[in-house]
């Protein structure tokens, strides 16, 4: 997706805003994409001072790992189908029962 084609579409310059040439549903269907996807393009293209950001860079992708609560061989064992299938008519305080048997 390049924003900068979007932006001339919308505005007829890659400069500042001018005048609205197209609307974004103009803009969605001249370049098949969803009207959503041109509309939150634009608008993050122009937060970004005209100028593409890449997030895949800044999407603290390590900070996320830290938040997981389960790791390993216990997130395999709970998450596996026959535990799944198992425990499910069990309510909350059940399966910490269950859980807190195994040593956790």
């Amino acid at each position: 997706m390049d924003l900068r084609r979007m932006y001339f579409c919308r505005y007829g310059t890659e400069g500042p805003a001018g005048p609205v040439v197209m609307s974004y549903l103009q803009v969605a269907r001249k370049l098949y994409l969803p009207i959503s996807t041109v509309y939150y393009g634009l608008k993050r293209y122009e937060q970004d001072g005209l100028k593409f950001v890449d997030r895949r860079k800044t999407n603290f992708y390590k900070t996320w790992k830290k938040q997981i609560k389960l790791k390993g061989a216990l997130k395999d064992y709970l998450l596996s189908y026959e535990v799944l299938t198992d425990w499910a008519p069990y309510n909350l305080e059940q399966r910490a029962k269950l859980i807190a048997a195994l040593g956790v």
